[in-house]
C-alpha cells in the first residue's frame, strides 16, 4: 500500500502535524523579519522601536521553540500510528497466506519487514515529507509577508 494511504488513514494526526508545522514556519519567518527590522531601527538610532522589534523577535523564537516541541511529539505519534497500520497490514496479509506461500520467505525477511523497512519508511517517507511541508510553508509565509 502506498505511503499516502497510511497518511489518509491517520488523517487526524497528520493534519495536526501539518498545522503545527505551518504555524511554526510562520513564527520562524516572523523572527527573521523582526530581526531585520530591529537592525534597521539600530541604524536609524530609534531605541524604542528597536526594543519593540527585539521583543517581537524573542516572542517569536519562544513560540517557535514551543511549536518545535509540539511538532516533535505529534510527529512521533504520527510515525507510531503509521508503523502500527503497516504492521497490521503485513500481519493481516501473512495470516491470509497458506502454509506454502508463507514459507517462501525466511523469518528474517518478515522481521525485516516489521522493523528495518518500517524505520526506512519513517526516515525517508514521513521525515522527508514533513521537511518538504516545512519548506513549502516557510516559502509561502515569506512570500506573503
Amino acid at each position: 500500500m502506498p505511503l499516502i494511504k497510511y497518511f489518509k488513514r491517520s488523517k487526524w494526526q497528520f493534519s495536526i502535524v501539518i498545522a503545527l508545522t505551518v504555524i511554526n514556519s510562520g513564527f520562524s519567518t516572523l523572527a527573521g523579519i523582526a530581526s531585520a527590522n530591529a537592525l534597521t531601527q539600530v541604524t536609524k538610532l530609534h531605541a524604542q522601536l528597536f526594543f519593540i522589534w527585539v521583543t517581537i523577535m524573542a516572542a517569536a523564537y519562544v513560540m517557535y521553540a514551543v511549536f518545535t516541541y509540539l511538532i516533535s511529539i505529534n510527529q512521533t505519534k504520527l510515525k507510531q500510528q503509521i508503523d502500527l497500520l503497516i504492521r497490521q497490514d503485513v500481519a493481516q496479509k501473512l495470516s491470509q497466506s497458506d502454509y506454502q506461500s508463507f514459507h517462501q520467505q525466511t523469518t528474517a525477511t518478515y522481521v525485516s519487514w516489521l522493523t528495518n523497512d518500517i524505520n526506512t519508511i519513517n526516515d525517508f517517507g514521513v521525515d522527508d515529507l514533513m521537511m518538504i511541508v516545512q519548506q513549502l510553508a516557510k516559502s509561502c509565509w515569506e512570500q506573503s509577508l
